[in-house]
């Protein structure tokens, strides 16, 4: 069923005695076991992280916040902070700290908490004492809480509901980041201000050493490889170096790429002083080959002659030496020693041969003394030519010996110093690596040594009691249960209930609403509401024969039906003809024998046996056969009940002859498949209107047709009153007179 205003507060009518009794007893339990609720306080304090905006190693005026690492940061501080170990750890040190007090302190442990951690005082704990220090008590603890069987301590942080237990813990105190800021926030409450204190003092310390560990061991290890990543690199640059140093050692290099330079240049520069003194040779030996066939006999004497040979022999030495020297390299002291030893022995050749050729020739034969001048120095020139040729074309071959040796080495020479090149950049890359980490293990160092801002205080105010919360959810969930379980109920009741959802589930218009009569609805009008619905049915009745205008026959027939049984078609057949017969027409009222019911007065009441062949029946005088005297042509309006179309057949021609039909349906009647398509056929038989009546409705419900009845009840209750009142005031009126 659909919710509607109307019916809400039809509901809250209905149940405004349970909607006020029962939250008024729920609220006055909640009440009385809280009387004793013991009062709360907290304590808070402030941390600055340095998370988002803290300064480090690896800080620059250019970097910018990366919110999504920060927030990252923040949830992984949260989770520690709320860890089962961090939590323990705390809890450890303050059973330490409060096991080591002979009595309460204010500011350390309250009166009640002491009384109830002597309570919990057990042979082990007490073994785990260490009078006047804390420390050692924790170790104690600590070791205790390792061992695997008999583990009180165990017990008291995760199985008891104790100051010192994790979930205790963890349900008592709060942290959160202070809007954007670095700073977070933490509180901690509880039924002791001093416990609230004392729990985020260890708390604060406890996630501070953890967070800081955490840190710096996710770049331990990395450190770790970079160290082992860097050695590694530096023995395979070693190796490298150490290869091309024996390398060099073994093929006696000094620099080879000076060297091979050099060697390219020395070559080229003899390889050009070949080619010059071989062009130099070829021009002596055309000289000497011309002046030869011109002093063949004096070239031959000159030959032959001993002494000249000899010194000729020594000019080639002197030559040779000079030539080689000069090839070499050889110092320029050395170089102008052997020049100046060719020079001298050059002169003697020349004089030698001047003498010669004085002591055997006449003076008329002095022009052939420059001939041979020039014969003497071609001579010469070509043996120092040849000598010189011989000398560079052994040292060319040299050249080439070295350049054999020397291609190799230099490609060996070139992968050793790529193997070096390589080793060398790894062993960079590495040590960066390392450096880098090693900064940024420094930086997390600096960075997590977190600031208290504000130290955890001492609560000595109590936080203002939840008890009155209490109290005042009690009350209005008890309200909102009783209600919700009212309009639960209307919401699930399947039956038509209330007059709105007639015609939505019939698709036949209403035409009244009776209402329902029973003791406790008494303080309704009730005989107002029916009577007026009565009124509202027959104005109908009328109105919808006068439009329809068939007038068939002399009466009117209207048809009462339902498609259940006790549905009250004889409750309101017998009302509405009664009201007919006492305006003074003449009125007949048919029903089956079994339905009969003296109880109406007025109308004619006419009793009709079951009828087997009733969807047969087209007569309406076969209804009446029980009273052979009565005629149909004796009244003004006959109104005929059929039984219910579910049980019986429907006079499917009486239906159709009829002026009108007047449906019957319980409020409490759930409306099916079935009644719609009885109803449905029901009509396609008639020819006349059909409407229908709303029996046993609940009173309220008929507000909506006819206004408050139980306020019209009330008024007509006063105006009784007055009326009796006023009576009473005119008897004693006329009593005094």
């Amino acid at each position: 069923m659909a919710l509607t205003m109307a019916t809400i507060v039809q509901v809250v009518k209905r149940w405004l005695l349970w909607l006020l009794l029962f939250p008024a007893v729920l609220t006055a339990s909640v009440a009385y076991f809280t009387r004793d609720m013991p009062l709360e306080f907290t304590s808070t304090a402030t941390v600055y992280t340095g998370i988002a905006s803290g300064y480090s190693i690896t800080s620059s005026e250019s970097d910018r916040i990366d919110n999504t690492a920060v927030n990252n940061a923040f949830d992984n501080l949260m989770t520690t902070i709320k860890s089962r170990e961090t939590l323990s750890d705390v809890g450890l040190h303050l059973l330490a700290h409060h096991l080591v007090l002979r009595q309460p302190r204010p500011d350390q442990l309250g009166a009640n908490s002491f009384k109830a951690l002597k309570a919990l005082m057990t042979p082990s704990l007490k073994k785990a004492i260490v009078p006047g220090n804390e420390e050692a008590t924790y170790e104690r603890l600590q070791a205790m809480l390792k061992q695997p069987e008999g583990n009180t301590v165990k017990s008291l942080l995760y199985q008891s509901g104790t100051p010192y237990a994790v979930e205790s813990i963890l349900g008592r105190i709060t942290s959160s980041r202070k809007g954007n800021s670095d700073m977070l926030d933490l509180s901690c409450k509880g039924t002791d201000p001093a416990i609230c204190q004392q729990t985020l003092l260890y708390l604060i310390g406890s996630f501070k050493r953890r967070y800081t560990s955490f840190k710096t061991s996710e770049t331990g290890s990395v450190v770790g490889y970079f160290e082992d990543q860097t050695q590694t690199a530096l023995r395979n640059l070693k190796a490298a170096e150490d290869r091309l140093t024996k390398y060099s050692i073994d093929n006696k290099i000094i620099n080879y790429g000076e060297q091979s330079k050099y060697t390219a240049a020395a070559k080229e520069g003899i390889t050009t002083e070949y080619y010059q003194e071989k062009r130099n040779l070829e021009t002596a030996n055309a000289a000497l080959g011309t002046l030869n066939q011109r002093i063949t006999n004096l070239g031959s004497v000159l030959v032959t002659n001993k002494a000249l040979n000899d010194k000729r022999a020594e000019l080639d030495k002197a030559q040779t030496q000079l030539s080689n020297a000069m090839v070499y390299g050889y110092s320029k002291e050395a170089i102008d020693k052997l020049r100046a030893t060719t020079n001298r022995v050059s002169d003697e050749l020349k004089g030698m041969v001047a003498r010669y050729y004085d002591s055997t020739h006449t003076l008329e034969s002095v022009p052939q003394q420059e001939l041979m001048g020039k014969y003497l120095d071609n001579t010469l020139e070509n043996r120092g030519a040849t000598v010189r040729l011989k000398t560079m074309q052994d040292r060319i071959k040299e050249f080439d010996q070295v350049y054999d040796v020397m291609a190799p080495q230099g490609s060996a020479i070139g992968r050793f110093q790529r193997e070096i090149s390589l080793a060398e950049r790894e062993y960079f890359d590495a040590l960066h690596s390392l450096n880098q980490a090693r900064l940024r293990q420094k930086d997390l160092e600096m960075s997590g040594a977190m600031t208290v801002l504000d130290a955890p205080s001492l609560p000595m105010k109590p936080l203002p009691s939840s008890r009155r919360m209490l109290i005042i959810a009690a009350g209005l969930g008890g309200f909102v249960l009783i209600l919700s379980i009212a309009l639960g109920q209307v919401m699930l009741n399947k039956s038509i209930a209330s007059p709105e959802r007639v015609e939505p589930l019939t698709s036949i218009p209403l035409a009244a609403a009776l209402p329902l009569r029973l003791p406790r609805l008494e303080k309704y009008d009730l005989d107002f509401a029916e009577h007026s619905m009565l009124e509202q049915l027959r104005s109908r009745i009328l109105v919808d024969i006068q439009e329809a205008g068939l007038a068939r026959h002399s009466y009117h027939l209207i048809l009462i039906f339902s498609t259940r049984p006790q549905q009250g078609k004889t409750w309101v057949g017998s009302r509405i003809s009664d009201l007919f017969a006492e305006s003074g027409k003449r009125v007949a009222y048919l029903r089956v024998d079994e339905l009969l019911n003296p109880a109406t007065s007025q109308a004619k009441l006419i009793a009709y046996p079951q009828l087997t062949n009733l969807a047969d029946v087209d007569r309406l005088a076969e209804f009446m056969e029980s009273t052979p005297e009565q005629t149909l042509s004796d009244y003004d309006y006959i109104f005929l009940e059929l039984p219910a179309l579910l049980n019986t057949p429907m006079p499917v021609q009486l239906i159709g002859q009829c002026d009108m039909s007047v449906l019957v349906v319980s409020a409490r009647t759930s409306w099916s498949q079935a009644d719609q398509e009885l109803t449905t056929l029901y009509r396609r038989a008639a020819y006349s209107p059909v409407v229908a009546v709303l029996n046993d409705v609940e009173p309220d419900r008929l507000e909506t047709l006819m206004g408050p009845l139980a306020k019209r009840k009330r008024e007509l209750a006063r105006k009784k009153e007055k009326k009796v009142r006023d009576k009473a005031a005119e008897q004693a009126v006329v009593k005094r007179s």
